[in-house]
């Protein structure tokens, strides 16, 4: 069996060196794991901040691009409209011209001007 070393605190209290001697290392034990465990937990935190950085910046990017592409779209857009108002009002002008052609041309009976009344 183990000895019995120890000392005796008053008259009531007996401390046994070797089951003390292997609580403390079991504690140490622990406070390494403990240690351990933390720096584990450390550098787990600092990979998920420096991942969740990069896809901040990331998005961040992708998002200044899609707004500049979605404002780029609104201006072709803009662009295609005014076109097509251009283009209807250019045919509006040929077809009055046109017209306005018929009744200034000099053929014989038709008026060359407004008639006066």
């Amino acid at each position: 069996m183990h000895e019995q070393l120890g000392f005796t605190f008053g008259s009531t209290v007996v401390f046994k060196l070797g089951k003390y001697l292997q609580l403390l290392s079991r504690a140490q034990c622990i406070r390494m794991e403990t240690i351990t465990e933390f720096v584990g937990r450390k550098s787990a935190y600092q990979e998920t901040i420096r991942s969740l950085e990069t896809q901040k910046q990331v998005l961040s990017n992708q998002v200044a691009e899609l707004r500049e592409k979605v404002e780029a779209l609104e201006l072709q857009r803009q662009i295609a409209i005014l076109r097509n108002e251009v283009d209807a009002l250019q045919a509006e002008k040929e077809s009055l011209t046109k017209r306005a052609s018929i009744y200034t041309s000099s053929s014989p009976g038709e008026p060359t001007e407004d008639p006066q009344i």
